[in-house]
């Protein structure tokens, strides 16, 4: 739903204000994920060597905090019994809630400014969770105290200037819940047992303060052209973990309480149209983070190996292209 106003009759001032409700798909399939048996089984841990199990190399780890390393830990006992689903199965279908108001403004007559308040909640979050460690399955519902928001401010700008064209945005936002996207499925791992759902709100992965594109072309001379794209973000948070008892992990400073380091990329594209009769042929040479910045983008969450870094940006490359068009 949706409202325009021409505030000055002439089409260079407009203000807008939307509302939209939409559906998550991603949360369709979580049934097909869920709907399975779960035997009665118990499960054990060898403190010796729990290191290799997050990554930490060949040390021992006390993992229900008594002060004793054991060789045969009962880390729990779940007395299967199936899936549960909560009201009989007539779960809510997860969906998104959106509000937003814009105001645009004409800087002439090939510029435009504009300025847009977002605002975001996912409700009826579905999730699986055990009741008890002994409990007889999982129950499956949409768990009243799941959420995700989303709040951002964008500044956008596009202008052509003579043979230039140029896009820009600018966006202050702030993502925070307490269940991380891979919820989708339904079936992750976070509130299986009522202790994880503990210090569990804060910022979600995708949650970066300041973020900054840039997207433009010349049209040159003799056919010639160059194209950019230039991305900032500010660090995106993330999570310090460490195993929990009986099972999963826990978050003992509160979701997104870390961040990585900004990230910046500059690319751009080289090209050369050639008109052959009817038809165009487009020569382009891409040269991908022309910075050769190599930014941590992701890095260890677990606490033994904090921030080591697993996944760097890709450094400068290059990439020839032909584009025939008729």
């Amino acid at each position: 739903l949706g409202a325009a106003w021409n505030v000055t009759g002439d089409a260079r001032n407009v203000v807008k204000a939307t509302y939209g409700r939409f559906g998550q798909p991603t949360n369709l399939n979580a049934l097909f994920y869920v709907n399975q048996n779960h035997l009665s089984y118990e499960v054990y841990a060898n403190e010796a060597m729990a290191g290799y199990h997050f990554d930490l190399g060949p040390q021992p780890l006390d993992l229900n905090g008594d002060g004793t390393i054991s060789d045969r830990l009962l880390v729990g006992s779940y007395q299967g019994g199936g899936t549960v689903y909560a009201r009989g199965g007539r779960l809510d279908a997860t969906y998104v809630e959106e509000l937003s108001a814009s105001y645009e403004r004409a800087l002439g007559k090939t510029s435009a400014l504009g300025l847009t308040l977002v605002r975001r909640r996912t409700r009826d979050l579905i999730e699986d969770y055990y009741p008890a460690p002994d409990a007889p399955g999982l129950v499956i519902d949409n768990l009243p105290g799941l959420e995700r928001r989303y709040s951002g401010l964008e500044l956008r700008y596009q202008g052509r200037m003579k043979s230039h064209l140029i896009t820009g945005a600018y966006t202050l936002s702030r993502s925070v819940g307490n269940i991380g996207l891979a919820s989708s499925w339904g079936s992750s791992p976070e509130y299986d047992l009522p202790v994880l759902s503990e210090n569990r709100w804060g910022y979600l992965p995708g949650d970066a303060r300041h973020s900054l594109r840039l997207n433009g072309s010349w049209t040159l001379s003799r056919g010639f052209g160059v194209g950019y794209a230039f991305n900032y973000n500010s660090g995106f948070a993330y999570t310090v973990l460490r195993p929990a008892v009986p099972g999963g992990f826990e978050y003992p400073e509160g979701r997104g309480s870390r961040r990585l380091p900004d990230f910046k990329q500059l690319d751009l594209e080289f090209r050369k149209n050639i008109a052959v009769r009817n038809t165009a042929l487009r020569l382009s040479l891409t040269v991908l983070n022309v910075l050769d910045t190599e930014t941590v983008t992701a890095g260890s969450p677990l606490e033994g190996s904090l921030g080591v870094p697993l996944l760097y940006q890709q450094p400068r490359r290059f990439e020839l292209g032909t584009h025939f068009s008729f």
